[in-house]
């Protein structure tokens, strides 16, 4: 990739990036949305994960927590012949 196209990619990146941090705190209360389904979509929409962190403190702790928790439930499941992290079935 050549020079000037590196600089613009990264440009973009981080408008769009701080372009999220600000609006989208101002789009969730008009969106509707619960807490934990508000972050997922801003986990999914925005690239930095320092932004995720700032756009989902607005609304409370919970947009954050949920997929914290899925990932430890997750990396708990790979370990063979344990019981799932929520108690319900076997890894193995």
């Amino acid at each position: 990739m050549d020079r000037e196209t590196t600089l613009l990619t990264s440009a973009g990146s981080a408008i769009c990036g701080a372009a999220a941090v600000l609006v989208y705190p101002l789009l969730y209360p008009l969106l509707g949305m619960e807490e934990g389904l508000y972050g997922i979509y801003i986990g999914a929409t925005v690239h930095e994960v320092a932004q995720v962190v700032a756009a989902g403190e607005f609304a409370g702790p919970v947009p954050l927590h949920p997929g914290a928790d899925a990932v430890r439930a997750a990396a708990h499941r790979g370990r063979a012949g344990e019981p799932a992290a929520d108690g319900v079935g076997d890894a193995g």
